[in-house]
């Protein structure tokens, strides 16, 4: 299947010419991606793979109502991410009583399609076609707009194909299958439907204290020697879970190069100069670790999202080390217990690294 972008990819999905059990179908999926989206699919692999057996659950997305309010919840099940009881059901007794729809979706068994069921009245419906459960949800028979294409200007084609080839390298016929099956969802069902771009929740776990939601991120500081964060969607969304007392978890590997024009697969390269001199960290993202004034500014396309500017909450360097390389010997733990690691700032240790790593790599 030759490249194409993403309207002419969700064109091919409606014509159920688009396999997910095909790895050369899935694969093409991610042709129609900007190529830092492809990089980002990596390092979140990578990150999924680091957290061990704690008990998680990934393939959740929301969208936001007209007061910003997470109001429609959706759970794509599959082979690499089925449904479970202990995490899934623990997020549906959080939900419950709340004026939120919640939504699973399935690929069907030929790979072409979706079906979906929600929950309703303490149990799920009979799934019906995606489509069909969409047109409930919204109240209206076809969607608000199209599939939408990233900016041709936006794509370095060589640093995809890079990419691309990674992920063929290190991700095997489930996890495939999961990634470009919520590329679709996203790309041909919910944006168009909604018009709205939906947050994704990278995973969802249980602890001795209940369930906790992780946002992992590959970035590094700004010249201030801050770390951003979306005031929308993500500020909303932390928000939100700090008013019902479940406070985001913040996972940061950081790039030592500390350069966005420079393709991060450098990290994962078998003896790679640079990656002994990558960090992870962690913070809890409760109301009072933000400045309170200030904020940073910066481009949707320098994170491989369609564009526009970014308004950005203000975070300082200090935080949980939970390793050093591309394999944290900490995160699980952190994951089971965030109060268990130190927090410190951390600025000077990470420019020390960036130095160190710039000089072998340059």
């Amino acid at each position: 299947m030759s490249s194409f972008d993403v309207v002419q990819c969700c064109r091919k999905h409606a014509q159920k010419k688009i396999n997910l059990n095909d790895r050369t179908h899935a694969l093409a999926v991610l042709k129609a991606e900007s190529h830092k989206r492809v990089e980002s699919f990596l390092f979140e692999a990578l990150f999924e793979s680091s957290m061990g057996e704690i008990p998680s659950s990934s393939g959740w997305l929301f969208q936001y109502d007209e007061e910003d309010v997470p109001s429609h919840w959706f759970r794509l099940v599959t082979e690499k991410h089925p449904w479970r009881d202990d995490c899934d059901g623990a997020l549906l007794s959080l939900l419950r009583g709340r004026e939120v729809e919640i939504t699973r979706v399935f690929p069907s068994e030929d790979g072409t399609k979706f079906l979906a069921d929600r929950h309703r009245n303490e149990q799920w419906s009979d799934r019906k076609t995606l489509e069909e459960v969409l047109s409930g949800l919204v109240g209206r028979a076809t969607p608000k707009t199209n599939p939408r294409n990233y900016r041709s200007d936006s794509i370095d084609t060589d640093r995809r194909a890079r990419a691309i080839e990674a992920t063929q390298k290190l991700f095997d016929g489930p996890s495939l299958s999961h990634l470009c099956a919520q590329r679709l969802l996203v790309n041909c069902h919910l944006w168009p439907w909604y018009r709205k771009q939906p947050m994704d929740i990278d995973s969802i776990i249980m602890s001795d204290d209940g369930l906790r939601f992780v946002e992992f991120k590959r970035k590094y500081p700004s010249r201030r020697g801050t770390f951003g964060i979306d005031r929308h969607p993500h500020g909303m969304f932390i928000d939100w879970l700090n008013e019902r007392g479940h406070p985001l978890l913040h996972v940061l590997l950081i790039d030592p190069l500390w350069d966005k024009n420079e393709s991060p697969l450098h990290l994962l390269e078998k003896d790679s100069p640079t990656s002994e001199h990558a960090l992870w960290l962690g913070i809890e993202l409760r109301v009072d670790v933000f400045r309170q004034e200030g904020g940073l500014q910066t481009q949707g396309s320098d994170s491989g999202m369609f564009g526009g500017e970014r308004d950005q909450r203000e975070l300082d360097p200090e935080m949980a080390l939970l390793g050093e390389g591309v394999r944290p010997d900490r995160l699980t733990d952190y994951l089971k217990d965030p109060d268990q690691l130190p927090i410190r700032n951390l600025l000077d240790y990470m420019q020390n690294c960036r130095q160190a790593a710039r000089k072998q790599f340059y």
